[in-house]
């Protein structure tokens, strides 16, 4: 390979695996589509909230516990999608506007993991149960893979990519641990009696990964 095609094959790559800087482009568009991605993104966790106020009832926690997990599961897939979509197909298909928005998506999927939490704890209603949750291998789960989300919320922003410098991507790789444990406490849920929800919803990003992981090895 010639020193140019070499330089234009890394460039290209760069441009692919770099994270879009999402916060420095400000234009009046720009933000309106943010703000009707986040409308879009909230609608349900406030329909979810208001309709807790007006209820307060186990049942009603016990009915939302469910959903607001898997919306935080579908959200999270979806935002580790990007780059193995982009890379796939450049900046075709919608791969560009979900690189840009990504960060948003994520946010919103921790956003949910909160609130699952929430119907969990009211659901559940005593301390001692609680702890007596921790002890079972599917809530213990979920617990770490919060845990291990929220440095990557809170990072989620132009300013700590400006404040961590090169550490930040290293704060953002959380995201797959989190995401893998995750994926167990959804399986392990009801003793791994229903593991099939949890892989339809992951198996395009399971697929793409693969053919990450297949890529990668090709090269080397």
């Amino acid at each position: 390979m010639s020193h140019n095609a070499r330089s234009a094959s890394q460039s290209s790559t760069a441009t692919l695996t770099t994270p879009p800087r999402s916060g420095g482009d400000n234009t009046a568009g720009t933000l309106l589509h943010r703000w009707i991605l986040w409308f879009i993104l909230a609608t349900p966790a406030v329909a979810w909230t208001i309709g807790w106020f007006g209820n307060q009832t186990l049942q009603y926690a016990e009915h939302a516990v469910h959903p607001t997990g898997v919306i935080a599961g579908i959200l999270v897939i979806v935002a580790l999608f990007a780059t193995p979509w982009r890379q796939l197909v450049r900046n075709r298909y919608g791969a560009l506007w979900l690189a840009r928005h990504r960060r948003h998506i994520g946010v919103a999927s921790f956003g949910y993991a909160l609130l699952h939490t929430w119907f969990y704890l009211l659901e559940t209603e005593s301390v001692p149960s609680i702890l007596t949750d921790l002890y079972r291998f599917d809530m213990v789960t979920g617990w770490i893979a919060l845990l291990l989300f929220l440095p990557v919320a809170m990072t989620s922003n132009t300013p700590s990519v400006h404040t961590l410098g090169q550490r930040w991507k290293s704060v953002q790789r959380l995201t797959y641990a989190a995401s893998i444990i995750g994926f167990i406490h959804i399986l392990s849920l009801n003793g791994w009696s229903n593991p099939w929800e949890a892989l339809i919803v992951a198996s395009p990003l399971l697929v793409l990964e693969a053919w990450r992981v297949r890529r990668f090895l090709s090269t080397r």
